[in-house]
C-alpha cells in the first residue's frame, strides 16, 4: 500500500502519515513510475498507452500495483483478447522500421499479416499495436513504439488495405481509427 492508500482506508490525512514517515515510524513503498503513470490515467477513466498495455502482459503481477484501480486495468486487458495467439511473425516485426519510412512493401508485410488476423468486429489501434510489439523484446519495443504508429498509417495507405480500416468519431470528439474484416458482400 502506499501512503495514499493508506490515509484513504485508515482515515488519517497524509500529512500526518508524513510527518510519522519523516520521523523515521512508517516507511512507504514508492510506486514505479509506470505504475504512477498507469493510475493517474486509470483514475480519469482513460486507456492506458499500449507500453502500459505491453508491460501489464509481460508482468501480469504489475495488475496488483494499481490497487483499487486493478479492475479498470483488467478491463483493458480483456478488450485485447488473446494477444499471444495472433502475435506478429517475424516478417512483420522486421518491417516496422521500413514502412514507418514509408516503403510500400515493408507496409504491404503488415497488411498481409493484419488481415489474416482482423476480426469481424470493430478494434482499435492498441488491439493491433499491441500484437505487432509483444513478440519484441524491451529494448527492441522502445526503439519500434514510436515507429510503429507510422508503420500503422502507412500501412492504411495502401490500396490493398482499403476497406480493412476507417476513422471515427469518440465520444470526446476525438478521430479514432478502427480496423476490422472487410465484410463480404451481400448479393
Amino acid at each position: 500500500m502506499n501512503i495514499y492508500d493508506i490515509s484513504t482506508k485508515f482515515k488519517i490525512s497524509v500529512g500526518a502519515l508524513r510527518r510519522l514517515e519523516k520521523g523515521g515510524l512508517l516507511k512507504f513503498e514508492k510506486p514505479s513510475e509506470t505504475v504512477a503513470k498507469m493510475r493517474f490515467l486509470l483514475i480519469r477513466n482513460q486507456q492506458l498507452p499500449v507500453e502500459s498495455l505491453l508491460e501489464l502482459l509481460d508482468d501480469p503481477g504489475t495488475i496488483f500495483d494499481l490497487h483499487k484501480y486493478a479492475e479498470r486495468g483488467r478491463t483493458q486487458l480483456r478488450a485485447l483478447g488473446d494477444v499471444r495467439a495472433d502475435m506478429a511473425p517475424i516478417e512483420a516485426q522486421a518491417a516496422i522500421s521500413d514502412a514507418a519510412g514509408g516503403d510500400a512493401f515493408a507496409a504491404q508485410a503488415i497488411a498481409d499479416w493484419l488481415i489474416s488476423i482482423l476480426p469481424r468486429d470493430p478494434v482499435g489501434h492498441h488491439w493491433v499495436a499491441v500484437r505487432l510489439l509483444l513478440p519484441l523484446d524491451p529494448i527492441q519495443r522502445e526503439a519500434m513504439l514510436p515507429k510503429a504508429s507510422f508503420a500503422l498509417m502507412h500501412m492504411r495507405k495502401l490500396d490493398s488495405f482499403a476497406g480493412y480500416w476507417e476513422s471515427v468519431e469518440n465520444k470526446a470528439g476525438r478521430k479514432e481509427i478502427r480496423y476490422f474484416q472487410k465484410k463480404p458482400l451481400d448479393l
